[in-house]
């Protein structure tokens, strides 16, 4: 496994993950002064973003299941709830909404499934599932 997404696992087969990008947002409020340079209030931590770039091959009787596995993410991502995020070091990156997923098919077959299936994740940071709805409880409980 090189990544895990909620129950769906990318690896060499289906999903076969090739890139990764991330940004983090570390926001800073400007505030102007006569005369001065610029004063800066920290905010905060800011959002926190993760792409990664899968390839899967429909066709071939090795990445067997990548259908199935972006019908998966599909649900995950209209279900609303943050999925944890895991690296293949069994390094715990977080809890993440699927906010975009993008696909591209090239060389259709004769049913229509494209031979090869390029997508893109993308992943924002946000709250762990539990955490979010104890909050929603205690604060209609205010």
């Amino acid at each position: 496994m090189l990544f895990s997404i909620g129950p769906v696992e990318l690896k060499l087969a289906p999903l076969n993950p090739q890139r990764t990008r991330s940004s983090a947002l570390y926001p800073y409020a400007s505030h102007e002064i006569l005369g001065a340079a610029p004063l800066f209030e920290d905010m905060g931590d800011g959002e926190r973003r993760f792409t990664i770039s899968c390839v899967t091959f429909p066709n071939d009787d090795v990445f067997t299941g990548g259908l199935t596995a972006i019908g998966m993410l599909e649900q995950a991502r209209a279900s609303g709830v943050s999925q944890l995020l895991l690296r293949g070091d069994f390094t715990l990156l977080g809890f993440y909404l699927i906010t975009d997923i993008q696909e591209t098919g090239e060389t259709l077959g004769w049913d229509g499934v494209a031979g090869e299936i390029s997508l893109e994740i993308e992943l924002t940071r946000a709250e762990a599932p539990f955490a979010a709805s104890v909050f929603g409880v205690f604060g209609g409980l205010l």
